[in-house]
């Protein structure tokens, strides 16, 4: 077993190589998206220039093909119109899920301020659940709250994700999102996460209007700078992900660490079977949604070979994240001592587990009912 000097001086700042890598992707990815931005006018002059110079070229000739004349004009004030409008569409300030309060788990919220404690950092101030497989952190507040560390540090925990987690496993999954926050990760990235909305707010507008072809200059500039700026901004990402499951491990170990992320990818995979076909036999029998949290999960190759899959899979330079096995690769490197051991699962966490879950149930099966009805109106419409 890897042994070391007390985890907390690893974790509590980034090595000097490491923060020099992570503000040169800070600064890679400010001069892109401000590049982006840049480009936009010069994208402008060109799109309506192209259609100005084929017109003047047809009144150069003689003849002016009106239909095609009318097409140009019409696509290339169309798409600066729409570049214009991508800019300026608001984005919902709303919060996922619903607010967990400490009363509700408050054994639950102890364990997080543990693990806050134990990694030195500021513990959370809010938990959201939702009905999903969702396990992640964010700051909610202004830049300059964000930026001076006084937002309000929130944990996102999907429901379906709780059947099966043990303690153990998750204060390793927990501490790798705090090394989000104790790295700041969730501070920053205002300008990737801004550049690529707008970039692909002009996108679905382009489609929709019908502008997303290969002789509109505008999406192909679209297409080229959309596929580097994710190169950059992805590579961004994979290394925070690395560096929080470096912290994770030296608290916790590794084998705790991929016995948690194991849980996680295989939990995401059986939930959503396990829910889909309770939609089904719901639908096709028009009974009510039975506890899809307490439901058995039948034991199916395909869903053996889905968990695989994920686990086993190539990273790619579209990934946000490393694969499974990347990342467990990588932990086997990070030095840690064997914690004392954390015993019962998470349900034990909460004293009315129950009451929960029918809540969520019932969440679950409003959004898809909602669903469901959004697509009759649209196919009735239509």
């Amino acid at each position: 077993m890897p042994s070391c000097a007390h985890p907390q001086a690893r974790i509590s700042s980034l090595s000097s190589r490491e923060a020099f890598v992570r503000s040169l992707y800070r600064k890679l990815i400010t001069f892109a998206g401000s590049f982006y931005y840049i480009s936009l006018p010069f994208v402008t002059v060109l799109v309506l220039g192209l259609a100005a110079g084929i017109i003047y070229g047809f009144l150069m000739i003689g003849r002016i093909p009106i239909k095609l004349a009318a097409i140009l004009v019409i696509g290339a004030i169309v798409t600066v119109f729409k570049m214009v409008q991508s800019l300026f569409v608001k984005v919902s300030d709303a919060q996922p899920g619903r607010e967990l309060r400490p009363d509700e788990a408050p054994k639950f919220w102890e364990l997080t301020h543990e693990v806050a404690d134990k990694l030195g950092t500021r513990p959370l101030d809010q938990i959201r659940v939702t009905p999903g497989t969702e396990m992640a952190v964010y700051e909610h507040g202004t830049r300059k709250e964000r930026r001076q560390d006084k937002a309000q540090r929130t944990l996102l925990v999907g429901v379906g994700l709780i059947p099966g987690f043990h303690q153990n496993s998750l204060r390793a999954v927990l501490a790798h999102e705090y090394g989000h926050l104790s790295h700041r990760d969730t501070a920053g990235g205002d300008v990737a996460l801004r550049v690529n909305r707008d970039m692909m707010n002009f996108a679905f507008a382009l489609a929709i209007s019908r502008q997303a072809v290969p002789w509109n200059l505008a999406f192909q500039f679209l297409r080229l700078y959309h596929l580097l700026f994710r190169r950059i901004s992805y590579g961004a990402t994979r290394l925070q992900e690395i560096l929080a499951d470096s912290a994770a491990v030296s608290l916790y170990g590794a084998p705790a660490f991929e016995e948690g992320l194991r849980h996680v990818v295989r939990r995401q995979v059986e939930f959503n079977s396990t829910a889909l076909n309770e939609v089904k036999a719901s639908n096709e029998c028009r009974i009510p949604f039975r506890n899809v949290y307490t439901l058995p999960v039948e034991p199916s190759a395909s869903i053996d070979e889905e968990v695989s899959k994920a686990l086993n899979r190539e990273t790619s330079e579209d990934d946000t994240h490393p694969s499974p096995v990347d990342r467990f690769r990588y932990v086997q490197r990070v030095p840690y001592t064997q914690p004392q051991s954390a015993d019962g699962t998470v349900w034990d966490l909460f004293p009315d587990a129950e009451a929960l879950t029918v809540e969520m149930t019932s969440t679950l099966e409003s959004c898809v009912k909602d669903q469901i009805a959004q697509r009759y109106l649209a196919t009735a419409s239509s």
